[in-house]
């Protein structure tokens, strides 16, 4: 595969990932919420004092103070910001915590695509252009689920112990602990962590393949906005921006997802791909 072809493919799978990553932002804080807003939990601190300046500490503190919830729904009106448009766009998201990942996206009352993600497989179909793309190999198993841990914890604002797990590297500024590592030998990854109030401030990602990069950077503004943003070897290539409402917690949901009869599944195509083969290769990742 040519370097132009992998990088349309990472563009394509990026561009719902900034949609998808976006729509845990601004979240109206109401009665019924038990969500992350309300949530502080304890966290037993008897460790020596030099861990209390170390990645696992922090990490093991970010962790204590996730969302804790069965289920999360909510209806998302996303923005997309390129360098010549803006486009409005709404949707659906809902979670079932370490199981399934679900969203929708449409304009004008059309649904443009549908995503369904757990810890196995990966499921896309879209009725713009009758398309459909399905992981299940189980050659990509470990892949698949590096990648469901990274998008709940991007989704629910959330440090993860699948995804930010490996040998770390531990720094410092003046608001934020800064933890660094390369997840699944093809992922490297950086997350930001608040010193006032241990959660995720930003995570970054960077997927680099012979010549070229990728970048995309999820930024938490504050609770109620959070951004997303793609890039090719550091050229901004577009943002989503992404308010939600009808807030559910802990309710009994459906991840409705089926393939219309006659459509071709393209198995083993995009990014992933990608990904696996320059596992085997020998990726480069900075």
């Amino acid at each position: 595969m040519n370097k132009t072809r992998f990088i349309k493919n990472c563009c394509f799978v990026a561009f719902w990932l900034c949609f998808a990553a976006g729509v845990l932002s601004s979240c109206k804080e109401d009665k019924q919420d038990t969500g992350w807003q309300n949530q502080d939990f304890a966290l037993d601190e008897d460790l020596v004092r030099d861990s209390r300046d170390s990645a696992d500490f922090i990490l093991k503190k970010s962790i204590a103070r996730n969302t804790r919830f069965p289920t999360f729904a909510a209806n998302v009106d996303f923005k997309l910001l390129t360098e010549n448009r803006h486009i409005n766009f709404s949707g659906q998201l809902r979670v079932q915590k370490d199981r399934t990942l679900w969203l929708t996206c449409q304009k004008f009352m059309f649904e443009l695509f549908r995503v369904k993600i757990t810890p196995d497989t990966f499921a896309l179909y879209s009725k713009l252009g009758n398309t459909a793309v399905l992981y299940d190999d189980d050659s990509a198993k470990n892949l698949l689920a590096m990648s469901f841990g990274l998008m709940q914890a991007l989704f629910m604002r959330s440090a993860d112990s699948v995804m930010f797990q490996g040998e770390r590297t531990f720094s410092s500024d003046t608001e934020n602990w800064i933890i660094q590592g390369v997840s699944g030998d093809s992922v490297a990854w950086q997350l930001y962590i608040g010193k006032n109030d241990f959660r995720p401030s930003s995570i970054g990602i960077q997927i680099k393949y012979k010549g070229s990069a990728l970048q995309i950077a999820v930024i938490y503004q504050n609770d109620d906005g959070f951004s997303i943003r793609l890039s090719e070897d550091q050229k901004l290539l577009a943002e989503a921006i992404v308010s939600y409402s009808k807030i559910r917690w802990n309710e009994t949901i459906s991840f409705p997802f089926s393939i219309p009869a006659g459509i071709e599944i393209q198995r083993g195509h995009g990014l992933l791909k990608n990904i696996e083969q320059s596992r085997e290769n020998g990726l480069m990742i900075e």
